[in-house]
C-alpha cells in the first residue's frame, strides 16, 4: 500500500491509493520523484508520500512521530476529495506546484530562450493593427524571432516651437522667418519692396525698416512708423505692409523688421537676405544669355542641313 500526507497540515491527511507499483519502500518522495504519486491527480508541489510493504509500518523522523502525536487520528480520504481540501485551505509554508502556461505553438519557450527573450507581462493597453499587433493580449508575442528587429516603439513626433516674436534676432542672416509675419523682398529694377503681413499687434505703435551690409554686423534705419505713415499699426487685428528701398546700392544686403509697442520697448520680428546685381553682373548676365541662345540656334539648323529626310 502507499500512502499520502501533508507535511504542514492542521490535521494529518491521509489519501489511499490502489496501487504502488514501483514505489520506493518505507522512504519520503517529493511529488517530481515519486512513481506512486506521479499516477494520481493531485497537484500539490510539497506533498509527501510514504510507501510500504503490506504489514510493514512507515518509517517516520522524530518531528513527524511528534506531529502525528499532537494531531487528531488519520482520516482516509479519496483523491478527488484532497485535491477539493487542497484547494480551499492555505497551507502556511507550502505552495503549490506552479501550472505551465500553454505554449502559444510548439516550441515558443525555446525560441525565446535561444533568443534572449522573456515574455512581456500582460498589457491591456495593447493596440490592435501596428507594430504592437506583434504581441497577444496577454502580452507574448507572435514570432519571437521578429522581436528586436522591428521599431516596436516608434518615437512620437515632438511638435515644432513657434519661436518667440520677441528678443534679438539670430546672428545667421538668411534667417528669413522668426515670428510668422512672411517678410519678403522683391527687386524692382535697382529697388528691393519688402511685404509683410501680421495677425496681432496689442500695444503695437509702428514698425522700424533696418539694413545692413553682408559681412558687417551694424544695422542702419532706412524707415520707421514716425516718418513714413506706411509703417504705423493698422490696429490690434494686423495687417499687410510693404516698403520700397530706393537708395540700395549692388551687393549683399540683410533687411530686418522691428516693432515698437505702446512703452517705446523695440522687438525684432524678421529679417531676410537680398542679393543685388551690379550692372556689370547684369551686362555679364545678358550677355551669357545671347550667346547660349545663339548656340541653340546654331545648334538646330546644323542639324536640319545634317537631317537627309529634309534634303527630300
Amino acid at each position: 500500500m502507499a500512502a499520502f500526507f501533508f507535511r504542514a497540515a492542521p490535521l494529518q491527511t491521509f489519501i489511499s491509493s490502489s496501487t504502488r507499483n514501483d514505489c520506493y519502500i518505507c522512504k519520503k518522495q517529493r511529488k517530481a520523484y515519486s512513481p506512486c504519486i506521479q499516477r494520481t491527480s493531485f497537484r500539490a508541489a510539497n506533498l509527501f508520500v510514504v510507501c510500504q510493504k503490506e504489514n510493514e509500518s512507515p518509517e517516520r523522523d522524530a518531528s513527524e512521530t511528534t506531529e502525528l502525536k499532537d494531531s487528531s487520528a488519520p482520516q482516509s480520504i479519496s483523491i478527488d476529495e484532497a485535491n477539493r481540501i487542497f484547494e480551499k485551505e492555505a497551507y502556511s509554508g507550502h505552495e503549490a506546484e506552479p501550472v505551465p502556461e500553454k505554449e502559444p505553438y510548439p516550441g515558443y519557450y525555446r525560441d525565446m530562450e535561444q533568443m534572449g527573450l522573456k515574455p512581456k507581462p500582460k498589457n491591456d493597453g495593447l493596440k490592435v493593427g501596428g507594430v504592437k499587433s506583434l504581441y497577444r493580449a496577454d502580452g507574448t508575442p507572435y514570432a519571437p524571432w521578429l522581436i528586436g528587429k522591428v521599431a516596436e516603439d516608434p518615437r512620437p513626433l515632438a511638435p515644432k516651437k513657434k519661436p518667440s516674436a520677441s528678443g534679438r534676432l539670430a546672428a545667421d542672416p538668411q534667417l528669413q522667418e522668426i515670428a510668422g509675419i512672411g517678410l519678403k523682398a522683391r527687386i524692382l529694377g535697382d529697388e528691393v519692396e519688402l511685404v509683410w503681413s501680421t495677425d496681432n499687434e496689442e500695444n503695437n505703435v509702428g514698425f522700424i525698416v533696418q539694413r545692413r551690409k553682408g559681412g558687417t554686423e551694424e544695422f542702419q534705419v532706412i524707415g520707421d512708423y514716425k516718418s513714413d505713415p506706411r509703417l504705423k499699426s493698422k490696429g490690434s487685428s494686423g495687417g499687410n505692409y510693404s516698403f520700397i528701398d530706393s537708395s540700395v546700392s549692388p551687393g549683399t544686403w540683410v533687411y530686418r523688421i522691428s516693432d515698437v509697442n505702446t512703452k517705446g520697448e523695440t522687438s525684432d520680428l524678421s529679417q531676410t537676405l537680398v542679393e543685388i546685381a551690379s550692372s556689370e553682373d547684369k551686362t555679364r548676365q545678358k550677355l551669357a544669355v545671347i550667346i547660349l541662345s545663339a548656340l541653340i540656334i546654331t545648334l538646330f539648323v546644323v542639324g536640319l542641313l545634317l537631317d537627309p529626310l529634309s534634303r527630300t
